[in-house]
């Protein structure tokens, strides 16, 4: 009776949530209309030409079966590489769905499974924000350098044993069909798989900058000191925004900027943690073990970036 009160409570609470919001879009009808057309623009302008294509590509690698002869941590780390956020976190439920890992291995493979693609890194961050692919890569090493760390940290604390079943026949069932054996089946399969991502990807935006907008009209960010940390407050809501938001602080040293971005990159955001935990909700992993995992992933990457950004650039 206490689980039917618990579900219940929660339903009534999110009922709630969805119901103001939704009337706050009906209060507001000019602010939701600038915030979704900025969304636009800035997915038009900035993420779909950098991350479009090498979504096409790296769904055409996972359709033709490439990923598929790896050990399971090798493979779910390697999916999350290719298609960035969730895709670790999804990956990490179905496995834990179909009985192939526990609690704890699913507890270890959160500490380093979750992370952004390299394009966005490179080729939204690096290349179209910071007008740099060096800045980008020294964000790239510092994102995946710092999630290898977290992982051995969650491997001494958890004393993870190794994996007994890396059958291929689980990987199959996770990714889905066998490999095409025509080329444009599996091509136009990506195509399809690609535009659905870069979807989800506009509509965490649109939802995710009418609140950060929300917030900034009524006076929320006022209440921060300077406009880097209204930059790193937005991050926290979500990624896209915070990082082009951190850009545009042009009175903070280099090192510092790169270092609250590979921050931002890493946390991923609260839009991401969302989708990710609508995916972990199987495992019974709690919203505070992912935020305490993908804290240390950004104070590590963070530090890393920080170091490099001095060796390399000043």
């Amino acid at each position: 009776m206490n689980i039917f009160k618990s579900i219940k409570k929660k339903r009534i609470i999110l009922i709630a949530i969805s119901l103001n919001i939704f009337f706050i879009m009906l209060i507001y009808p000019e602010l939701l209309l600038l915030s979704t057309k900025k969304s636009i623009v800035l997915w038009v302008g900035n993420i779909l030409p950098s991350l479009f294509p090498f979504f096409i590509f790296s769904n055409l690698m996972i359709a033709l079966g490439i990923t598929r002869s790896l050990p399971i941590p090798v493979f779910t780390f390697c999916m999350s590489f290719l298609s960035g956020y969730p895709t670790g976190a999804k990956i990490i439920g179905e496995l834990f769905a179909l009985k192939v890992i526990d609690k704890k291995t699913a507890y270890f493979l959160l500490a380093f499974c979750t992370t952004t693609g390299p394009a966005f890194i490179i080729g939204t961050v690096g290349i179209s924000i910071l007008g740099s692919k060096l800045e980008g890569t020294i964000l790239a090493l510092s994102h995946y350098g710092a999630s290898l760390i977290n992982g051995f940290i969650f491997f001494l604390i958890l004393k993870k044993v190794p994996f007994d079943n890396n059958d291929y026949n689980i990987k199959k069932s996770i990714i889905g069909k066998e490999p095409q054996i025509v080329f444009f089946n599996a091509l136009t399969e990506a195509i399809l798989n690609a535009l659905k991502s870069m979807g989800l990807i506009l509509a965490y935006i649109v939802i995710f900058l009418f609140l950060t907008d929300l917030l900034e009209y009524i006076g929320f960010f006022s209440l921060l000191d300077t406009d880097f940390a209204t930059a790193i407050a937005k991050g926290i809501f979500e990624m896209s925004i915070g990082c082009f938001a951190i850009a545009e602080c042009l009175c903070i040293p280099l090192q510092l900027k790169i270092a609250a971005l590979a921050f931002i990159i890493s946390f991923g955001g609260l839009s991401v943690a969302g989708q990710s935990m609508s995916m972990l909700e199987k495992t019974g992993i709690s919203m505070c073990y992912y935020l305490i995992v993908k804290i240390i992933h950004a104070i590590i990457a963070a530090i890393i970036a920080y170091a490099l950004t001095i060796i390399c650039l000043i």
